[in-house]
């Protein structure tokens, strides 16, 4: 994951915060630079969360990779690490989020490939407890209520509800489009839609299905003037890659309508 930068604090507030013994002493992980609002952060601990921003944690503190407490709540977490260190789930990360905007941490900065925090969310988390325990929706509306709009688009022209698509992510192609009025026909800078990219990347049976029930057009035309279902044979060799270990990411503008490259 490509780090998200807060907004600047005051000129060495970050480096005050991590010397002087305060809240955000000792590291968690010196090798890192993880403090411990980082760790709460990261398992959506949010009584945790609230009492170490109550002693002077900083919102803005940054680990050795430039990511902040945001970045961990909502591009870090995972539920399997939850389940493997014994760690609680189903907390809330809506909560955590707005707690750290309370204390000044900024929701809408984009990292070097124009991706928004829900771009790189909607991309990398897949099964989490937001998903499962129903705080996906919640989470997503503060993102959109404190950060960047729902049809923001990355270097490339994808939208979250693009990446959402490229990547199976089923439950946040629902919640994006019927929650947070997600554009289902946006372009990407191919002009390809949603659906091309599902199709592309072989996920159209189920994520190419709910899209057309959520009413994507079938007959939309990206920028080589194919519609979804052409490109069918593409996406069953971007299957057949992921299923043999090749690695695939989106936003690079290359081939058809959803612009990717394999790697690795």
């Amino acid at each position: 994951m490509t780090p998200f930068y807060e907004s600047p604090p005051p000129e060495d507030e970050t480096h005050t915060a991590i010397s002087t013994g305060d809240a955000n002493d000792p590291w968690i992980d010196v090798a890192s630079g993880e403090t411990l609002l980082h760790n709460a952060a990261y398992r959506w601990d949010v009584a945790r969360v609230s009492s170490l921003l109550e002693e002077g944690a900083s919102p803005f503190a940054v680990n050795n990779r430039g990511s902040t407490p945001v970045d961990y709540a909502v591009c870090e977490a995972r539920q399997w690490q939850w389940e493997e260190k014994g760690w609680p789930n189903g907390h809330d990360c809506a909560s955590i989020l707005r707690l750290l905007v309370a204390r000044g941490a900024r929701l809408d900065h984009k990292d070097a490939n124009g991706a928004t925090l829900l771009h790189n969310h909607v991309q990398g988390l897949i099964g989490t407890a937001l998903e499962v325990e129903g705080g996906l929706k919640e989470m997503f509306l503060v993102l959109l209520e404190h950060g960047n709009p729902v049809d923001s688009a990355d270097g490339a022209g994808y939208t979250a509800l693009h990446r959402a698509a490229g990547v199976g992510n089923e439950k946040a192609v629902e919640v994006l489009v019927k929650d947070c009025g997600a554009n289902i026909e946006a372009r990407t800078n191919k002009k390809g839609t949603a659906l091309h990219v599902a199709i592309e990347r072989g996920y159209g049976k189920e994520t190419g299905s709910l899209l057309i029930q959520l009413g994507a057009d079938e007959e939309a035309k990206d920028a080589s003037g194919r519609i979804p279902r052409e490109l069918i044979a593409e996406g069953m060799l971007m299957k057949f890659e992921r299923n043999h270990g090749v690695q695939t990411y989106m936003g690079k503008g290359g081939k058809g309508g959803g612009g990717e490259e394999a790697v690795g």
